[in-house]
């Protein structure tokens, strides 16, 4: 059932696993071909937090896109107060493009060759 719910909400899912165990998933949503795509990436058991997956899996998606050039830029949208999210996004090269409410917007170009 939750991964069904998943895979409505995000129409290119992926599920992350580490030795055959789920532990996180990918996706990207609201893809308009040719300029951006949303971007979503949680890790969801806390013991394999901080330990790579999350670069891992965002260089893997990121280097696909660039491959077969279907988008200029990803984002994704945070909560203000998820302070690790933030980082972590950040830490990637990520900007920030607009701060609604309690969200921030961040993204980042894919047409600038060499980053990730």
């Amino acid at each position: 059932m939750i991964w069904w719910s998943v895979r409505s909400a995000l129409p290119i899912a992926y599920r992350i696993e580490c030795a055959g165990k789920p532990v996180g998933l990918a996706g990207l949503y609201d893809l308009r071909v040719g300029e951006s795509a949303g971007m979503s990436l949680m890790i969801l058991d806390r013991m394999y937090r901080r330990k790579g997956y999350g670069r891992r899996v965002f260089t893997l998606l990121t280097q696909n896109l660039r491959r077969q050039r279907l988008v200029q830029k990803v984002f994704v949208e945070v909560e203000t107060d998820n302070e690790d999210s933030l980082s972590f996004w950040m830490g990637l090269g990520f900007t920030q493009e607009t701060c609604l409410q309690n969200r921030v917007r961040l993204s980042l170009s894919l047409a600038c060759p060499g980053v990730h």
